[in-house]
């Protein structure tokens, strides 16, 4: 009841892993596909390493905010974790890459987030709202990754 909101979406797409991870992890293209998003880079050198920060910055007047992903795990062309925290959140998301089938061209993403409330009030909203919060979540993460995988296959 007071547990984590947890989702797991699978997506499929017509681009090689090799694509996918370069569209996950090129903060600086992601307002490309992201309209709410102004800006994205990767601190402190724009290097996507383990301990790197990916920055986001959002278009003004829109429901989205900044946001600063962590990156816990960066395993190319492969696995890529990222942590955050908004608006009274933490959240883990974690991105898994496999070849789909025996077509290289293709990739099959598995997104997993975690996403816990951090004080007792929230964890409260989550308790009575669970069913709510947990289509919001599986909505955003199925947004946002749909949206870097046609990233991807721009590339």
């Amino acid at each position: 009841m007071f547990g984590p909101i947890e989702t797991t979406i699978t997506l499929a797409v017509a681009a090689p892993r090799e694509a996918v991870w370069a569209a996950l992890t090129d903060a600086p293209r992601w307002p490309q596909v992201l309209p709410d998003l102004a800006e994205g880079r990767i601190a402190p050198d724009g290097v996507l390493a383990p301990g790197a920060k990916i920055e986001t910055r959002a278009v003004p007047d829109t429901d989205v905010v900044d946001m600063t992903y962590h990156v816990v795990a960066a395993e190319p062309p492969r696995r890529l974790v990222l942590e955050s925290a908004a608006n009274g959140f933490r959240a883990c998301t974690e991105y898994v890459l496999d070849a789909s089938g025996e077509d290289p061209r293709e990739t099959d993403v598995t997104v997993t987030a975690q996403v816990i409330a951090l004080d007792i009030s929230g964890r409260l909203s989550v308790a009575l709202k669970r069913a709510h919060y947990v289509a919001q979540v599986e909505k955003s993460v199925r947004r946002r990754t749909a949206a870097l995988l046609t990233l991807a296959q721009r590339t």
